[in-house]
This record gives C-alpha cells, sequence and structure tokens, in this order.
C-alpha cells in the first residue's frame, strides 16, 4: 500500500510553494538536485515514507511554486530559509533530517549552518562546493559554467546540460542502469522549464556559493550531525570535493548506489542507505573515522 499523501501551497515571502508530505513517524526533507521537483523526487520520497514522515517541495521558481520572474536568480540563503520556513509551518518545532543531493545538499548545509537546532541530520549526497576546490579546479569550472551559459543562450538546453555534464565528469545515463522498477519519462512543458532555469540561474548560484572560515567552525560545532555521501558510480571530481567535506566536518564518507542522481536511477537503493545514515548512532568518542579534520582551501 502507497503510503498516505496530502498536498498544500505555503506562503513564503514572494512565494507559494507547493508541497506533499507523505508517510508518518520522524520527519525527513528531501532536497534533489539542480532542475529536480517534489515529481522527480517522488520515488525516493515514497520508498522513505515506509518509515518516515516525507517532505518535498517545488522550490520557488519550479513548477508549481510560483514567483513573479521563475528566471530571478535566487540565492541558496533564500532557499534555506524557504525549506526552514516549510519544515516549520508542517513539522512545527521537531527538528528534521536532511537528504540533500548536488544543489539540495549545499542548501542543506546552509540550513544546518544557520539553524542546526532545526536540522538533526543531513545526508549531503555530493555537493558542487567551489569554496573546496583547489585552484586548478576553479579555474577549470568557471570557464565550463561560462561556456554553458553561453551554450544555453545560443542552442537551447539541450546541449548545455550535455556539456555540463560531460564537464563534470558525470556519467551518461545508461537506460539499464536502474533498478528494475525505475521508468524513463520523456521531457515535457514541466521538466524543462526546470532545466532552463537550472541552467540560465541556478547551476550558477549553486557553484558561486561560499562557505568561510566562520561558516565551516559553525558547521563543525552545531548540534547537526553532517554525512557526506557520494555515488558509487560518480565523478573523480565530486568525489574529491565529498571527501574534502568529509575532512572538513569530521565524519566518514558514506557510500550510496547509482551515480550523482543516484536517487532518480536508484530510489530503493538509495533510501535503504538514507535511512541507514539517519538512525546510525554518533560515533562513540565523537570524532571522525576518516581522521584528522582538514582546512577548507582558502
Amino acid at each position: 500500500m502507497a503510503p498516505a499523501e496530502r498536498t498544500g501551497t505555503f506562503r513564503a515571502e514572494g512565494a507559494d510553494i507547493s508541497h506533499t508530505v507523505r508517510g508518518a513517524g520522524p520527519p525527513v526533507l528531501v532536497l534533489p538536485s539542480g532542475g529536480s521537483d517534489a515529481h522527480s523526487a517522488a520515488p525516493l520520497a515514497v520508498r522513505l515514507a515506509e518509515t518516515h514522515s516525507v517532505l518535498t517541495y517545488d522550490r520557488r521558481g519550479q513548477s508549481r511554486t510560483s514567483v513573479g520572474d521563475p528566471l530571478q536568480p535566487v540565492s541558496i540563503e533564500q532557499h534555506a530559509e524557504d525549506a526552514v520556513a516549510l519544515a516549520a509551518h508542517v513539522y512545527g518545532d521537531t527538528p528534521v533530517a536532511v537528504y540533500g543531493c548536488s544543489t539540495g545538499a549545499v542548501i542543506g548545509l546552509e540550513l544546518a549552518r544557520r539553524w542546526p537546532e532545526r536540522v538533526s541530520v543531513l545526508v549531503a549526497h555530493e555537493p558542487p562546493l567551489r569554496c573546496l576546490a583547489d585552484a586548478a579546479e576553479r579555474a577549470e569550472f568557471d570557464a565550463l559554467h561560462r561556456e554553458v551559459r553561453q551554450v544555453h543562450e545560443k542552442t537551447g538546453w539541450r546541449k548545455a546540460l550535455t556539456l555540463l555534464r560531460a564537464g563534470f565528469g558525470a556519467e551518461q545515463r545508461d537506460p539499464l542502469d536502474r533498478e528494475a522498477d525505475v521508468g524513463w519519462e520523456p521531457p515535457d512543458q514541466r521538466t524543462i522549464a526546470n532545466v532552463n532555469s537550472f541552467l540560465a540561474v541556478e547551476a550558477g548560484v549553486t557553484w558561486a556559493y561560499r562557505i568561510g572560515e566562520e561558516g565551516w567552525a559553525e558547521l563543525r560545532s552545531g548540534t547537526t550531525r553532517i554525512r557526506p555521501a557520494i555515488g558509487s558510480a560518480s565523478s573523480p571530481f565530486l568525489r574529491r570535493i565529498t571527501a574534502r567535506l568529509a575532512d572538513v566536518v569530521g565524519e566518514s564518507l558514506a557510500v550510496l548506489p547509482g551515480g550523482h542522481e543516484g536517487f532518480l536511477t536508484h530510489p530503493s537503493g538509495v533510501a535503504a542507505a538514507v535511512r541507514a545514515l539517519l538512525t546510525e548512532p554518533d560515533p562513540v568518542d565523537g570524532s571522525a573515522e576518516c581522521g584528522e579534520v582538514a582546512q577548507p582551501p582558502a
């Protein structure tokens, strides 16, 4: 039997945020990757809702969440403010666990930094953090983002998205590399609009987000347990960035099924892995399994 589901609209400043709640139990907020919305997150949410109450939503400017200008840049800070306000609207003062992938993981880090009392655990699945890249990586991917924007403006979303995926070393989607009950949906008006918004605005905003020295100190001293995670088939660059995050926050590096967006291709496996990460006890001595805490690049 599918878990109980209810939808609603939450009025935030300048946006009406469409959201869905599934299941019952400890609350989990799912923050999917750039260009993904509540519908994209549904396969993972349905599976997590077997044991949890799961909240998904369309981010500001996506799908059913209306704003004045969907191509107006929305900061990671604004996305985090929307998320914490929505979670409070749905769950009151109860802290939530968070699964965030890519852009969603970056939003999750901002949530944990500013509201650690509201986030019990954050599974941060491959956040593309420029502030953890070295100088050569920054130069390479700054140039990639400029080229992607130019290609998007000139030729549209298909070539731009292919270029971005290839530049980050992301796996090309193999239709056979998925769980047996996962099917592909052809692009439609909703998904194309979300991808266009991601390429024109969200990708650059995500890559530009910076956590400074004070922010890292807040994350290390806060009450949120941060569980950095990589996909088993993900790119070397995103693995390096996430491993550096694990060092900075003093945690071990978890491995989830699939690639950068395994929540789409392997929702059952990712749900099981996330569920285990959410319930795993803290290390007895509170120290990292991965060794000494490294300092992030300046």
